[in-house]
């Protein structure tokens, strides 16, 4: 990242990476490598419970809103880390996500979650809250529900996770638009960039990406045509993991999804660029 004339950053800008559902921070690498080779220093987390290194909870799948917190957590301890804390500017802060990752972003944006009208969407669509990762996920829900811990939980899945330390988010393929009001998206005050896929059958952009776009001020949308579509935003994949995983990686004919990385790369540097620009140097 090149130095602005007239301007002064004691540090470098951070980057906070969230992945999708079931997923692990190893999976948007992609994007943090992108990011830190233009100046940055990325951080990605795998989110407790719902990732597919340390394994999958029932916990981990429903209480989405904490995923907010795993953020701001890890961002604090690596602004209080003695080696790379230093190197950071704190007034530079921004996140970034994909799927569930994208719904991350707009909790920490400042948006809440309404439990209930996410209930009510489950209620009407039997079938369409349980991922691939856990098929039967509103099933075990209902065996845990009354649990106090979760109990407890769920009592906070309205409270705010706004992180006033971050400056500007970048949402991939978002999902679970459905948990949150117009109203509550209208909460958002801090630049917002979301990208989808046109093919995207897991997060449709117009229940997702376009709905977070229309009621989140002065949010910037870009739906990506030609056939690309959600898991076009993994990893292009080994050639193991494509045996392992084959339904991550196949994509429509004609979608190159290296290109699509390095083109969202792109737009999430600019964008990051603009929003967290070194402040000028007073006096």
């Amino acid at each position: 990242m090149r130095s602005v004339p007239g301007t002064f950053s004691p540090g470098f800008p951070l980057i906070a990476l969230s992945h999708g559902t079931g997923g692990s921070a190893m999976q948007t690498a992609w994007l943090g490598t992108y990011l830190a080779a233009r100046g940055y220093i990325v951080v990605a987390v795998n989110h407790p419970g719902n990732n597919a290194v340390t394994g999958y909870t029932t916990q981990g799948f429903i209480e989405g809103w904490e995923r907010a917190k795993d953020i701001s957590t890890t961002i604090t301890n690596l602004i209080e880390d003695p080696r790379f804390g230093p190197k950071i500017d704190p007034g530079r802060i921004g996140a970034a996500g994909f799927s569930y990752g994208g719904y991350t972003m707009v909790e920490l944006a400042g948006a809440t979650t309404d439990w209930n009208r996410i209930l009510t969407w489950c209620d009407q669509r039997k079938g369409a809250c349980d991922p691939p990762e856990m098929r039967d996920l509103m099933e075990k829900f209902k065996d845990i529900r009354q649990q106090p811990d979760v109990q407890l939980a769920l009592q906070r899945s309205g409270d705010s996770y706004r992180d006033l330390r971050i400056r500007a988010v970048f949402a991939i393929a978002p999902a679970v638009a459905r948990a949150f009001t117009p109203q509550s998206l209208q909460k958002v005050t801090i630049p917002v960039e979301i990208v989808a896929g046109a093919a995207d059958h897991i997060a449709p952009p117009a229940e997702n990406a376009q709905f977070f776009a229309t009621n989140i001020n002065g949010a910037r949308l870009t739906i990506l045509p030609g056939g690309v579509g959600h898991y076009t935003f993994l990893d292009v994949g080994t050639e193991a993991g494509k045996k392992q995983l084959p339904q991550l990686f196949v994509d429509d004919a004609g979608v190159n999804r290296q290109a699509v990385h390095d083109q969202v790369g792109q737009m999430a540097a600019e964008f990051f660029d603009k929003e967290l620009a070194p402040a000028k140097r007073k006096g």
